[in-house]
């Protein structure tokens, strides 16, 4: 993206920016949520440090993220930043130990099942990971909690198996007043 003269935009940063101990250059002017400077060019907002990486490194594409070396999200100093994909910057985090995944270095689960490529599954929707064998057991969970039909001839009682137990409501067959949940000698009336 062209940003304009390089020269002038150079000349309304260099008030706007703090030199700190630690090497970085930073941005002390406006602020996106997240923490990375926001500079005005034409009438437009843009982050401040894709602007400076275009002038002082070269062109950034559109599907390309301008990333820190030094994790310091104010920080414009070009020699801190590099370009990547959002892939390239979540393995950047990961192996800074940063984020929102503490567990992804853990060695077990929290069920104390190993953490291997084995054991690992991956939602097909979401791409969500986690623990194969601690899926299995959700999965059979969420099965015994769908709903039963009882199919014994002789129904007294709902055969209907839950969670916690055995339903205990006392089947009206043969003379229920909800015939339409009883079939060919079965009683279909299901859990609640």
């Amino acid at each position: 993206m062209n940003y304009g003269d390089p020269i002038r935009i150079i000349e309304r940063l260099l008030p706007r920016i703090q030199f700190s101990a630690d090497g970085c250059w930073e941005y002390q002017g406006s602020t996106d949520t997240n923490g990375y400077g926001l500079f005005s060019v034409n009438g437009h907002s843009h982050h401040v440090h894709r602007i400076v990486y275009t002038i002082f490194v070269g062109p950034v594409a559109d599907d390309e993220l301008v990333c820190h070396h030094c994790d310091n999200r104010p920080c414009i100093r070009p020699s801190h930043l590099f370009l990547g994909t959002q892939t390239d910057n979540m393995r950047d985090m990961v192996a800074k130990g940063r984020g929102r995944y503490p567990n992804a270095e853990k060695e077990y689960c929290l069920r104390g099942h190993p953490r291997t490529p084995a054991n690992l599954y991956i939602a097909p929707k979401t791409g969500y990971k986690t623990c194969r064998v601690c899926h299995k057991l959700q999965e059979r969970e969420k099965r015994a909690q769908k709903r039963v039909w009882c199919l014994s001839v002789t129904c007294t009682r709902y055969q209907v198996t839950h969670l916690t137990g055995t339903c205990n409501e006392t089947c009206q067959s043969p003379d229920c007043s909800r015939k339409e949940e009883h079939f060919a000698g079965y009683c279909w009336v299901p859990s609640l």
